[in-house]
């Protein structure tokens, strides 16, 4: 019930009277941040690396100096290992099936090198250090499976919607 009047081009105004408290993030809650960003930077594709460091950037920016030098002094580190499979497929594309709800084809090698062609529903990513895996209802099994995605050789997005249905 805080009156707040808006106009194009100006932005929002609080009226005269009426304070919101400030948010302040403390140093633990920075550095939170910063390492989120960099094991991201480390783990996750382009896009998401773009994101990341320009979500950091943006909340630098508002910082008080004191608290700035905090995202740039951090001794929390997240190194990538580079000697592990690099991921034949794009993230920032698979993230998008998930977002809208797109079948996806895969062509997936098992541990054994054995490979099967699948139309899955992505459900969720998750990440297990140094492996990401791909949550979904897989339309051959019938049921839901997880697929890593260094085990992904090739994908399709498809312009078919999935629907949301309880169990699937």
């Amino acid at each position: 019930r805080v009156p707040i009047t808006g106009e194009a081009g100006v932005g929002y105004m609080l009226e005269d009277g009426y304070d919101l408290p400030p948010m302040m993030l403390t140093r633990s809650e920075i550095e939170a941040l910063v390492l989120g960003v960099r094991i991201i930077e480390s783990w996750s594709d382009a896009e998401m690396c773009a994101a990341a460091g320009s979500l950091l950037a943006k909340v630098a920016a508002v910082l008080p100096a004191e608290l700035r030098a905090v995202v740039h002094t951090t001794p929390l580190l997240a190194p990538a290992d580079r000697s592990g499979v690099q991921l034949s497929i794009d993230g920032a594309e698979l993230r998008r099936a998930i977002r809208e709800q797109r079948y996806v084809d895969i062509d997936y090698s098992d541990i054994d090198g054995n490979r099967t062609c699948r139309r899955i529903r992505p459900l969720g990513l998750a990440f297990y250090g140094p492996v990401w895996l791909l949550f979904t209802w897989c339309e051959l099994r019938e049921d839901f499976r997880s697929f890593r995605l260094d085990r992904i050789c090739s994908m399709k997005v498809g312009d078919e919607r999935f629907p949301s249905e309880t169990g699937r």
